[in-house]
């Protein structure tokens, strides 16, 4: 495919309104990590203040991502997204204006940044079933990578800017910029207008909420590939988060020299963007995995070794580069195959199972890296994705997965699990 063909759904108008919309909040949102931290620190002068925040906007998070899936395929994604960035605009302006008059209290900052992550977790599922609304089935995987792209270079530009900000202007300043991009949002939103869905029977939340677990326990491939995508978070991405550093200090040159191991993923994660533009492998979950396992086990794999800076950011480089191209292959799996009106709740339940077990894994990575080292616990990690990937291969419906081109009434076929045979029409998407 070439780079004009690649491109050419952002000649979808749709889209492209939403394209441009989310690039700006998620630059944004980029700001708000780094802003966050410094904050709270010239508040009170405490890390454990720093931590309590934190932990406070992703516990909101994490909670709302179930409401948010059930909402996004009960009502129209779009007005679960207005509402959300709505919501979000109003908490970082409220917060801007306490932090420059300097009203700003700690309660302030527990309470608006709650409100931020529920916001968060609201908005997420009903963006990852919004697209399939707004461009042509062949268009998914290009859009999906495009979306990929400019998250990832939000997360280049959005500290490096965040922290000149803080340096010059000051806080509010920056929680306001954030609240600006979420405008942008809100009206690029307004501007855009997503296929409708048929309209389906009220039903209360929890039926819903219960037949989005179902949704997933009846395909062997999808709970199979989000079981094994989170015991990479557990088992490779949460030790090397906690230990990473640890080692940077003793042998690769403090913290400084993590910062550049760090700095190594956004721009791995956007050159991936870029290659998934080009490639839509037929397969896509083999291609996740056969990719995946690699890049988790590099940089893992490379501080166990002990070898030099270059090398370390390299695989971090790589691994990045490895996760945005299974992630697009992923997502637009899941947009082809799983029914519509599932899509979001899938989607929510998805990202929830990664949410809790990413903590978890930061908890133990501490106290078994005490009893078998922190070399130890990197080649428990490379072993564990290394292994475990032919394993999730070994799946049928994990290798019989195609992404097949189609026009729009077509039908989508999805592998057999479960003894059963469906297909999914395209319709009015959703």
């Amino acid at each position: 495919m070439t780079l004009q063909q690649s491109l050419g759904v952002l000649r979808t108008t749709a889209f492209r309104g939403y394209w441009i919309g989310q690039t700006a909040s998620r630059f944004g949102s980029g700001l708000v990590p780094v802003t966050t931290v410094f904050a709270v620190l010239d508040l009170t002068g405490s890390a454990t203040s720093v931590g309590l925040v934190l932990a406070v906007g992703t516990v909101a998070e994490i909670a709302a991502l179930l409401i948010g899936g059930v909402w996004a395929d009960q009502f129209r994604r779009r007005t679960v997204m207005l509402a959300a960035d709505g919501t979000r605009a109003v908490s970082q302006t409220v917060l801007a204006l306490l932090l420059a008059s300097g009203h700003a209290t700690m309660t302030h900052l527990l309470v608006l940044t709650a409100v931020h992550g529920a916001g968060q977790g609201l908005f997420r599922p009903a963006a990852a079933g919004i697209i399939p609304d707004l461009v042509h089935p062949d268009q998914l995987h290009q859009a999906n990578s495009l979306s990929n792209i400019s998250n990832s270079a939000a997360g280049i530009v959005g500290p490096a800017v965040a922290g000149l900000l803080v340096t010059h202007v000051g806080f509010g300043v920056v929680f306001l910029a954030d609240a600006a991009t979420f405008v942008v949002s809100v009206v690029c939103l307004l501007l855009i207008h997503p296929a409708e869905r048929p309209a389906r029977e009220r039903r209360p939340f929890f039926t819903d909420l219960r037949e989005g677990w179902l949704e997933i326990t009846r395909h062997n491939w999808l709970w199979v590939q989000m079981l094994w995508d989170a015991s990479n978070l557990f088992f490779v991405v949460a030790p090397l988060v906690v230990l990473g550093p640890l080692i940077a200090q003793e042998s690769l040159g403090g913290a400084a020299a993590w910062g550049t191991v760090l700095a190594c993923l956004p721009f791995g994660s956007v050159v991936g963007g870029l290659l998934a533009l080009r490639w839509q492998p037929r397969r896509p979950l083999v291609a996740a995995a056969l990719i995946l396992a690699p890049g988790y086990a590099a940089p893992a794999a490379a501080l166990a070794l002990g070898t030099p800076l270059v090398v370390v950011a390299g695989a971090e480089f790589l691994s990045g580069l490895a996760v945005t191209i299974a992630l697009t292959n992923w997502t637009t799996a899941l947009q082809h195959h799983v029914a519509p009106d599932k899509l979001s709740r899938v989607s929510s339940n998805d990202i929830l199972l990664s949410s809790a077990l990413l903590p978890l894994g930061y908890a133990a990575a501490g106290p078994v890296s005490g009893s078998i080292g922190a070399t130890g616990t990197l080649w428990v990690s490379v072993a564990w994705t290394l292994t475990t990937a032919p394993l999730v291969l070994c799946v049928p419906s994990i290798r019989g997965l195609r992404f097949v081109p189609r026009d729009e009434s077509g039908p989508v076929p999805v592998p057999v699990t479960g003894g059963q045979d469906r297909s999914v029409t395209d319709g009015p998407p959703s």
